[in-house]
């Protein structure tokens, strides 16, 4: 954000530190606005103009932090865009032929981000527990960059085990033979050997070609307009259909939500865990 967005910016318009005031922040917030930055995105823009701001003036590098002036971005309340259970198995069946199908059946059956997705390693799966954990991910600081692999997830509460459904070790048990064997091919590359997800020469996918390759598939499918990332809003309606509780599908997505102070994490148990990978496999295992 700071990299991409607002210090290209203030340099740009030639405005330094000491000479900022309210009106080039409100400036910077109405222009990024055209670009097609979203209220709830520059919400976060906000945040960290102000942290870095407030600490300038700690520092006495400034006298007075501008933000106290500036007007704030107001939020837009959120409405996902989400896949029926139907339409869900619909597009698992016509995009099994598709590159990203691995990433595909991993976003709609466990709903992870697309950077966790792309940072898994076989490593990560446990095939005699039928669990997957999640402690990696993929990310890029800036567009023309190649993503990199971090430990360092969206939050806390993104490290996670999770139970794996029977259609989906079917799956990857078939996805990792085929992978050794090709393996073997001295064409095939050996780089990513331990990255789940690659493409047919062993290539690790990136987070731009799972993105792009998305948007091409829905159209060429004539499938109802959603992102990659609204696969895990389906996932989390597929789980709410079936009786879970929210704070259950939380723990499953991942999810934190820090505007509740104050509130603990609830931990469902592996038994819970367990029945919820039972009955997604029990939705979907008739069309896989």
């Amino acid at each position: 954000m700071m990299n991409k967005h607002i210090y290209p910016y203030f340099k740009k318009e030639n405005v330094y530190l000491d000479e900022l005031k309210a009106d080039d922040i409100q400036r910077y917030y109405y222009r990024k606005s055209l670009e097609g930055i979203t209220s709830n995105s520059l919400l976060r823009h906000h945040s960290n103009l102000y942290t870095c701001l407030k600490y300038a003036t700690k520092k006495h590098l400034i006298q007075q932090n501008p933000m106290m002036d500036v007007v704030r971005p107001k939020a837009v309340k959120f409405v996902p865009n989400f896949y029926s259970p139907t339409e869900l198995i619909n597009l698992l069946e016509v995009s099994k032929d598709s590159k990203i199908y691995v990433c595909i059946i991993l976003a709609a059956l466990l709903g992870l981000r697309r950077s966790e997705i792309i940072g898994l390693k076989w490593q990560n799966v446990n095939f005699t527990d039928k669990t997957i954990m999640i402690k990696l991910k993929a990310y890029r600081l800036r567009k023309d960059d190649n993503d990199t692999i971090s430990p360092k997830l969206k939050t806390s509460s993104s490290y996670r085990i999770l139970c794996l459904p029977d259609v989906l070790i079917k799956y990857l048990t078939n996805l990792r033979d085929l992978q050794l064997t090709k393996l073997k091919s001295p064409d095939y590359n050996q780089e990513y050997k331990d990255f789940i997800c690659v493409d047919e020469c062993g290539n690790r996918l990136n987070l731009d070609q799972v993105t792009n390759t998305f948007i091409r598939l829905i159209k060429q499918k004539n499938l109802r307009k959603i992102r990659f990332h609204d696969l895990r809003h389906s996932c989390a309606t597929m789980l709410m259909i079936l009786g879970y509780s929210i704070k259950q599908i939380q723990l499953w997505l991942g999810h934190s939500d820090i505007s509740t102070t104050g509130n603990i994490y609830l931990h469902i148990s592996t038994k819970d865990k367990s029945d919820m990978a039972k009955r997604i496999n029990d939705v979907i295992q008739i069309y896989l």
